[in-house]
């Protein structure tokens, strides 16, 4: 049976010889692509320098038209029809074509007039004349007057050869005609065998030679050895015009490509040959651990436990030699034991030795008799004694500790040991200090379970102690002022409203704003911020008692809780305080800035608000303090109206703002109807509303008010604006049937940026401002009249209205009247609510509607609630009516203006 050895040789050896036949059939089929692909290569030669001499031949011919074009003779010849001496000049051209340098060989030279007829014509041999290819003659009569002036080509078969013909326009518009040039192309290709280095024979289309290389015949004697390769052109009448032939000497690329294949299959050989010899190779060293296994067995005989190798063994081999290893595994085994533990022990001491060493604790080891065995380098640091001067003395003779800073209560060795695996706080007497500790016992037990002696480990806590402090006082504290944070004295305040239950103590909770503190700390610089901020904790620290709590609780802002006093007591604190703040003003870089600060005051015992909530009617407090000129406190009562109404608007910040974000404003409009009936425009007052988180809607008295102490009511304004806009914009139908009347602010008649937006938006493509009127109330324009005026009249000039409105609420109405350009007035609703019952109503009503007609100004009545009160300003003259007797406002969308009231 044949070893494995033997088996992987024969295999190799069939796969080579495989091989080797692969590459001998490949070079076969390398050889007959070779001759095909030389052969196709010859072929696109001639079909390449074919259509080269082709298009160089239809250049030649172009030329020649080209100065037969520049020639005066011949054009004069043209223009007079002097058909004799058109001939001539034909004729002269077709002989000198042939001996100039271009050398063409022209067949006819023919002159065509506008519809290709026939007019001169020469040619090169008069009893065999040819007057040119149909093709190309019926491309002159076909083609449009731009066509025509393009020079005409095509290639067309005659009597066993191929013409090139080539027409180009000449003449006049009026004496237009066709220069026809007609040459022989196959004399043209006869270079072609001298380009490509073979010979070339050129065969007509009927057969008959037009030319043979003289080589030809040479290397056609041996037709075994010569490979003839065709090329057909055609002419443009699809007729085949030549057909060119070359031939090669196969004998030459034949040796080359019989040497090629010759090494390729020397080259094969070879490889064949160095493949068996390397596996060859392979097999010897891959079998020779099977020699090294008999070797290992010789040496057991001979007491030697040598393991064998056996990554390179396989099968059986490998399994024997696997339990060989494994006896000599076990009897060496028993000899390394010993050293195998004693390198363990060793190990072992030097690793609890460098454990200690590491430890950054204190480590001693005493035994039961508290004698020390053993001490790390951190025990040393902190005893102040080497570990051999401290070896073999009792521990409790050595050291001391004491239950308290100050070091007056020593801690006996039986109470540090009462509690083992339990942290004990300890004070060591250090060198340079005292020490704080956290000390553990672990007790070390014997086989028996019998004590054996103690691990006192020590942790130096002092640092970390101090550290826990700080952090514990910078959390609590403000890091500019060191007074407490708005945290802990949150936390303080809510400490006292727990004890008050118990025991109903009264509390004072006060908030100090420092007035105007931005403006020193832009002008002057945070420094100086920062400094004035402590100045001012420093006044209310000398002012207040110990038991008192001082926090800062914003950027500018102090809080203080002034404990178990009465309210009348913390107010004359305050009082002072405040007095000290606008005594000792603020002195920076030599220069006094006056500072007062305003606040407000609490009382709080047992309350059930929250800190934020009292904080809130305190910072209103504040704020009313503030309003009324600073320098003073506001003393907040139970239900105080004047706290709750500046909260309410507070409240309403939030909600105008998210307001817009979640879209709860929403448009309304109320009809303003002309007394008489007609009506040039539908018009609507727009008016606003708010609908809170149940769906309530909300007037616009409830909210407008905190929108223009907030500086919010503008925003209103653009807002109102830019809707009404986008809902004439989306309803174009009503574009030229509404205007509608949109109200101000006076905040925004006086924004300059307001104006640039308003005039800006009205002057879009999609807007129309005739669509809209705006009204403002007389009081609107008393802060700058000058600016109110011009910005009324910019609005009309773009084509909108303006009307004022609650006209009579102020105190120089007629005054105002005269100044503005209005197209509108509205009177104030009290005098039309009042007309029925008060006879200078009516006086005013009527005086207001004759003051209005003579300036030209049409006057509004709004507030009209009944037929009686419709009845008598219709008697005034009134011009249009507002109310709810007309009809009540309603959302926008909603309106059906196809309505009549």
């Amino acid at each position: 049976m044949f070893g494995i050895k033997y088996i992987i040789l024969l295999a190799v050896i069939l796969l080579s010889l495989l091989a080797f036949g692969l590459v001998w059939y490949t070079t076969e089929t390398y050889q007959q692509l070779v001759f095909d692909d030389h052969r196709q290569s010859i072929q696109n030669l001639l079909k390449y320098r074919t259509s080269e001499i082709s298009q160089t031949l239809i250049k030649k011919q172009v030329k020649l038209a080209s100065r037969m074009q520049s020639d005066e003779g011949f054009h004069q010849a043209l223009a007079t029809g002097d058909l004799e001496s058109l001939n001539a000049h034909l004729k002269q051209r077709l002989s000198q074509s042939v001996s100039s340098t271009e050398n063409v060989h022209l067949k006819s030279i023919l002159l065509r007039n506008a519809d290709a007829s026939l007019m001169a014509a020469a040619y090169e041999d008069d009893a065999n004349s040819y007057n040119g290819c149909p093709v190309i003659i019926d491309q002159i009569r076909e083609g449009n007057e731009q066509s025509r002036q393009k020079a005409k080509i095509t290639l067309c078969t005659l009597n066993n050869n191929l013409m090139s013909e080539v027409v180009v326009q000449t003449g006049t518009q009026e004496s237009a005609a066709y220069i026809h040039i007609i040459a022989y192309l196959g004399d043209e290709l006869i270079s072609i065998g001298d380009e490509i280095n073979l010979p070339i024979t050129i065969m007509g289309n009927r057969g008959l030679k037009l030319y043979q290389s003289p080589s030809w015949l040479e290397v056609n004697q041996s037709k075994n050895n010569s490979t003839p390769v065709l090329y057909t052109l055609y002419g443009d009448d699809n007729v085949p015009g030549l057909v060119i032939s070359s031939i090669f000497d196969e004998r030459l690329l034949r040796n080359q490509v019989d040497s090629v294949y010759f090494n390729i299959i020397i080259v094969a050989g070879t490889a064949t040959f160095s493949t068996l010899l390397l596996v060859l190779l392979l097999l010897f060293y891959s079998f020779r651990p099977i020699d090294k296994v008999r070797e290992s067995l010789g040496e057991v005989s001979n007491d030697r436990f040598v393991p064998i190798n056996v990554e390179s063994l396989r099968n059986e081999l490998r399994d024997f030699a696997l339990a060989y290893n494994a006896i000599i595994l076990v009897l060496e085994d028993a000899s390394l034991k010993h050293e195998v533990a004693e390198r363990d022990l060793r190990s072992e001491r030097d690793f609890i030795s460098k454990t200690l060493d590491s430890i950054t604790d204190a480590v001693l080891v005493v035994n039961s008799d508290r004698i020390l065995k053993l001490v790390n380098p951190a025990a040393e640091n902190m005893l102040g004694e080497r570990e051999l001067d401290l070896k073999g003395y009792a521990f409790d003779n050595i050291v001391t500790f004491f239950s308290n800073r100050s070091l007056s209560h020593i801690v006996s060795w039986e109470k540090l040991l009462i509690n083992p695996q339990q942290l004990v706080k300890l004070y060591y007497q250090g060198k340079d200090s005292v020490k704080e500790l956290e000390m553990m016992a672990s007790p070390m037990l014997d086989l028996d379970r019998e004590d054996v002696g103690y691990v006192l480990i020590f942790k130096d806590i002092t640092e970390d102690r101090m550290l826990r402090r700080k952090i514990n006082y910078e959390s609590r504290h403000d890091k500019l002022t060191s007074l407490l944070n708005r945290k802990a004295f949150e936390t303080k305040f809510d400490d006292m409203i727990a004890e008050s239950y118990q025991s109903s103590y009264q509390h004072v909770l006060v908030t100090i704003n420092i007035d105007h503190f931005k403006v020193i700390n832009q002008s002057c610089g945070n420094d100086a911020g920062d400094l004035l901020l402590k100045q001012v904790a420093k006044i209310l620290s000398q002012n207040v008692r110990k038991s008192d709590l001082l926090s800062r609780l914003g950027p500018d802002e102090f809080g203080l809780i002034l404990a178990y006093a009465e309210l009348s007591v913390a107010a004359d604190t305050v009082n002072d305080i405040l007095a000290n703040i606008c005594k000792t003003g603020f002195n920076w870089e030599d220069v006094e800035y006056p500072v007062t600060a305003s606040a407000a005051l609490i009382s709080f015992s047992d309350i059930e608000d929250d800190f934020s909530e009292v904080f809130s009617r305190l910072n209103s407090g504040a704020m009313l303090a503030k309003q009324n000129g600073g320098n003073q406190y506001y003393l907040i009562g139970d239900d105080d109206i004047k706290v709750q109404e500046h909260q309410s608007n507070l409240s309403w910040v939030a909600k105008i703002n998210t307001g817009f974000v979640d879209k709860r404003f929403e448009l309304y409009a109320q009809p303003i109807v002309p007394v008489d009936g007609e009506k040039d425009k539908l018009f609507y007052e727009i008016l606003i509303r708010y609908q809170d988180e149940d769906g309530v809607l909300i007037q616009p008295v409830e909210f407008l008010g905190a929108a223009e102490r907030f500086n919010l009511i503008e925003k209103i304004d653009r807002w109102v604006i830019s809707e009404a806009i986008h809902w004439i914009v989306k309803n174009p139908e009503l574009k030229d049937k509404v205007q509608l009347s949109i109200n101000i602010s006076e905040a925004s008649i006086m924004s300059s940026s307001f104006h640039r937006f308003l005039f800006q938006i009205l002057q879009t493509d999609l807007v129309d401002a005739s669509n809209f009127c705006f009204e403002a109330t007389e009081s609107s324009f008393v802060k700058d009249v000058e600016k109110s005026v011009e910005f009324i009249k910019k609005l009309k000039s773009l084509g909108a209205k303006f009307s004022l409105d609650d006209f009579g609420s102020g105190l120089s109405s007629l005054t105002h009247l005269q100044q503005f350009p209005l197209d509108y007035l509205k009177i104030d609703g009290v005098y039309v609510e009042n007309i029925l019952k008060y006879d200078y109503s009516t006086v005013f009503v009527s005086s207001i509607t004759r003051v209005g007609h003579s300036m030209g100004i049409k006057v509004i009545a709004e507030s009209v609630e009944s037929i009686e009160i419709q009845n008598k300003l219709s008697e005034s003259g009134i011009d249009y009516l507002q109310g709810s007797i007309i009809a009540n406002p309603a959302p926008l969308e909603e309106i059906d203006f196809n309505q009549r009231y």
